[in-house]
């Protein structure tokens, strides 16, 4: 009973940052699909062109900090239960950093008729994939006890 409830939390974990990859996905590709005079153009010199790449490397970078300083937190001791909720709550914050980037790049390319931002959307979204939360993931990076990741299984 204790082992199902531990692939429930996962299987939601799992369908929430999904859902998020998902949204933003079909975001770009209404966009991409309904936008007329689509173009590309390398755009470095605009305050979109400055700022949609920086946002992206920013929140790549505060990503990293905050998802590595909220699995700190852990105390090896809590109780697995406990383990999964952070681990759940670490990583759907991990998925609206990474999702911020890539929404704004798809406004961006909404009002500039510019698709080059929708390429930092794309990066977003596969960074977004790169992160997906898993029970390996979560064996491995969390060091579990042979009795916890029995539970688990």
């Amino acid at each position: 009973m204790e082992s199902n409830s531990y692939s429930a939390q996962f299987k939601t974990m799992q369908i929430i940052y999904g859902a998020l990859i998902i949204g933003v996905l079909v975001f770009s590709v209404v966009v991409y699909l309904k936008s007329d005079n689509l173009h590309f153009i390398f755009d470095g010199e605009s305050m979109y062109g400055i700022l949609v790449p920086m946002v992206a490397i920013i929140s790549l970078v505060v990503n990293t900090m905050i998802f590595k300083s909220t699995l700190n937190s852990i105390n090896p001791q809590d109780a697995l239960g406990l383990k999964i909720t952070k681990y759940q709550t670490a990583n759907i914050i991990r998925g609206a950093i990474l999702e911020a980037p890539a929404l704004i790049g798809i406004v961006v390319t909404l009002n500039t008729g510019n698709y080059y931002f929708l390429v930092f959307s794309l990066f977003m979204i596969a960074a977004m994939i790169f992160a997906f939360p898993s029970k390996q993931k979560f064996i491995e990076t969390m060091q579990l006890s042979f009795e916890e990741k029995s539970k688990l299984k």
